[in-house]
């Protein structure tokens, strides 16, 4: 019984156990040569894990854009590096780490940090907004301009194949003339 108490224990607080999804401290490298973004968007949902309790707005907030994010990565079937989401994450978290704590490990219950995040969070929901707009926009335009080819493409076929009539009719009737020029010459 004092195994299990101590195994859920190490599940449920994310300073000694942390999951397979979350990371709880900070990444040190924002490096663009380093485009690796999973470990900042697990640390963005090891902040929501973290604060479930103590400030559940922020928390809900976190989850929807996560949400947001999952959405996104399936419905425009996205390489898992290549969602816009996860750089606007990282870009968040970059700036707080480069411009306010560089080498300061910040966990996900770090004061200083929370206080920033959620300064941050509605320019980062603004942008992910207008991420997930342009980039379903697209999607529907694609498609209008698919609708558009396949119309295109059927009416070409039909053209071609009235065409393709058209010639063989007039190629017999020169045909049929050269052979008639031919016998007069005769």
């Amino acid at each position: 019984m004092k195994y299990a108490i101590w195994i859920l224990m190490l599940s449920l607080t994310p300073s000694w156990g942390a999951t397979r999804d979350s990371v709880y401290l900070l990444p040190l490298e924002c490096s663009e040569l380093m485009p690796d973004n999973a470990p900042f968007v697990g640390f963005f949902e090891g902040v929501g894990r973290a604060n479930l309790r103590s400030d559940g707005a922020l928390t809900k907030r976190v989850f929807r854009l996560i949400a947001i994010r999952e959405r996104l990565q399936s419905a425009a079937a996205l390489a898992p590096d290549q969602n816009p989401i996860d750089l606007l994450i990282r870009k968040t978290l970059c700036f707080f780490r480069e411009k306010k704590e560089p080498l300061k490990t910040v966990s996900v219950d770090d004061a200083e940090f929370l206080t920033f995040l959620k300064e941050s969070l509605p320019d980062l929901e603004r942008k992910v907004d207008q991420t997930v707009l342009q980039i379903e926009t697209e999607k529907q335009q694609r498609k209008v301009y698919e609708k558009m080819l396949q119309a295109n493409q059927a009416l070409e076929a039909s053209l071609r194949a009235k065409a393709e009539l058209d010639a063989d009719r007039d190629f017999e009737r020169l045909t049929k003339a050269a052979k008639q020029q031919a016998r007069s010459k005769e």
